[in-house]
């Protein structure tokens, strides 16, 4: 038994390339419309010729965009935190340095702020990405980094369907418009030709790519870099250690070597561990190996909707984009209405007015003048001068436009208690019971989300114990304010990654902040402590209160004179104490005295 090879040939990722690009095909011509439709190109090309050619208005009034932020605004309004867990006996309580190193990785490297660009992703396409990866560009230590990922250079394993493509085996990102100075730097022993994944050209559905490719950026020229990174189960052998007497886990070549060397006397189970691969891709395979992270896709995924028949995925924008379609053409119709229907004037036959024909049309233009015409032009059946017939709208016209513009925030379910645009007398319960009634019908969404952040906390839990552990401070916020403590790697344990509203939620603190309020002044101090974390008031002004409350719990040293009158209590306290003693003791002589019994006189 030899060693496992587990390389790819160039032959192997051209064709998962092809297969998983030509899955997304249709995908991509959809996505590209709907990107165009948040940003207000909303008529087709031969609609527009339409339009033109018939001398009628092409009118736009982009509703979808406002829906798209304000679905998109409602994550970032209820941000949540991620906590570590460990599987131990005893009481759950988080790892508050693994969670505390977890949100400082995050506030250095903006990561919430790119999960929101990619949650917007899902919400206009169905699909969105993040990458999470060691960077050492900035910090020379290493420092674990989320960006988020354009959906259109992603693509991933065409057999998965699951939620967030938990089923997908691999995933690739095909950069198609990199400088070839960057991808010099990636691997400076590469020849240019072969830096240029040409081949993959032709898989990739982009009006733009020709040109790309053949444009000159200064010096450089754009090339293509696919980057695949997938997961395969590697053979491994668990057995007691005939030294140690604990377990142990070989590899098949250890084990091979170990047991040929103790004449076959080795006793063990063949099990198979999920192992992650990564490699670049140009004309050649320019470099393969495992990955950094071993405990999941360094690539996590943001799926919306899922379209059962084609086995892609879908956004809100496809129950948006018909009802505001007909809403601009119910618009474009009724303004070529409007322009081309007679606003008032007369028909007049000719030669009825004779030579006042002139003072006629003076006067009648003005809406206070008097217009005379001729004896009996205004009498009989057939008068010689007639209003012009002003056109009317078709029935049902305005309730259809109603209805297709209704149908804007209806379709994808967003009412206007989460638009923060109902106009009505109802009270602030009512209202936001409304507000998340609405937010119940995309939970779909926000579960996503939040399965989302699971997977890639379990990505970034992996980067933390591996590469940041090294004793670098970190910034830790405890009930004693915020300080920096060493970050050490702690011994090997199994975690639960638990997702969570964070206390900055403006809406948690609204929440909780609307039920207790009004009774904080009320409560004890140490409740207070605990609460402030979900006031409205600023980090700065909670710090402060807080340091207060802890400084007025704590026992108070008194004064000189304090200390005296003390002791003067304390003796007066004494002496009455030993009186009554005393009274005691003198009040029981005389009951024993007068309750003994005489003894007989012998």
């Amino acid at each position: 038994m030899g060693k496992l090879n587990t390389d790819k040939g160039l032959a192997t990722f051209q064709g998962w390339f092809k297969d998983d690009s030509a899955h997304l095909s249709e995908w991509r011509e959809e996505a590209r419309e709907d990107y165009r439709f948040v940003d207000g190109d909303q008529w087709s090309a031969a609609d527009k010729a339409k339009l033109k050619a018939e001398g009628r208005p092409v009118i736009t009034f982009n509703r979808t965009q406002t829906l798209i932020n304000a679905v998109s605004g409602s994550e970032i309004a209820n941000r949540m935190e991620t906590r570590f867990i460990p599987r131990e006996n005893g009481d759950a309580k988080p790892n508050e340095l693994l969670t505390a190193a977890a949100q400082w990785s995050k506030d250095q490297t903006d990561s919430e702020d790119e999960q929101s660009e990619a949650f917007r992703d899902v919400t206009i396409c169905g699909l969105g990405y993040t990458d999470t990866f060691m960077d050492y560009s900035e910090d020379p230590d290493g420092m674990a980094t989320e960006e988020r990922i354009d959906p259109f250079e992603m693509g991933y394993d065409y057999a998965a369907r699951k939620k967030n493509l938990k089923d997908s085996r691999r995933f690739y990102r095909c950069r198609v418009d990199m400088p070839i100075d960057e991808a010099r730097e990636m691997f400076p022993d590469t020849a240019d030709e072969e830096l240029d994944a040409a081949w993959a050209k032709a898989y990739i559905d982009n009006p733009k790519r020709e040109e790309q490719q053949n444009a000159e950026v200064g010096p450089s020229k754009l090339v293509t870099i696919v980057h695949y990174v997938w997961f395969q189960n590697e053979p491994y052998w668990r057995l007691k250690d005939p030294l140690t007497g604990e377990e142990a886990k070989l590899s098949s070549e250890q084990y091979e070597r170990m047991n040929d060397r103790l004449g076959g006397m080795l006793k063990g189970v063949k099990q198979y561990k999920r192992v992650y691969k990564e490699a670049w891709i140009g004309a050649v395979v320019l470099e393969q190996k495992d990955c950094d992270c071993q405990g999941g896709f360094r690539y996590q995924a943001i799926t919306g909707m899922r379209d059962q028949e084609k086995g892609t995925f879908y956004g809100l924008l496809r129950l948006i984009k018909d009802p505001q379609r007909y809403a601009n053409k119910f618009f474009s119709q009724t303004l070529n209405i409007m322009d081309k229907s007679a606003k008032g004037g007369v028909m007049i036959e000719e030669g009825a007015l004779g030579d006042k024909m002139e003072a006629f049309k003076e006067s009648w233009a003005k809406h206070d003048a008097v217009t005379v015409v001729p004896p009996m032009t205004l009498s009989g059946q057939n008068p010689k001068i007639q209003p012009k017939p002003t056109a009317s709208f078709p029935a049902g016209h305005w309730q259809l436009m109603e209805f297709a513009i209704n149908s804007i925030r209806e379709a994808p379910g967003i009412n206007q208690e989460l638009l923060g645009q109902r106009e009505a007398n109802q009270p602030g319960v009512l209202e936001y019971q409304r507000r998340q009634a609405g937010m119940t019908i995309l939970q779909w969404l926000f579960d996503s989300l939040r399965r989302f952040r699971k997977r890639q906390g379990r990505v970034l839990l992996h980067y933390i114990q591996e590469y940041i552990s090294d004793g670098r401070l970190i910034r830790v916020v405890g009930e004693d304010g915020a300080k920096y403590v060493p970050l050490i790697k702690q011994a090997s344990a199994t975690y639960d990654v638990i997702v969570d509203e964070a206390p900055s939620s403006p809406n948690q603190k609204e929440k909780v902040w609307s039920l207790v309020g009004p009774m904080f002044m009320q409560l004890p101090p140490q409740i207070q402590i605990e609460l402030l974390d979900y006031s409205p008031f600023p980090e700065s002004v909670v710090e402060k209160v807080k340091g207060a409350l802890k400084t007025m719990m704590q026992p108070q040293e008194p004064g000189p004179e304090q200390q005296l009158e003390q002791a003067q209590r304390a003796a007066d306290v004494e002496k009455t104490r030993s009186e009554a003693e005393k009274n005691q003791a003198q009040v029981q002589e005389m009951i024993a005295n007068l309750v003994a019994p005489t003894l007989p006189v012998m």
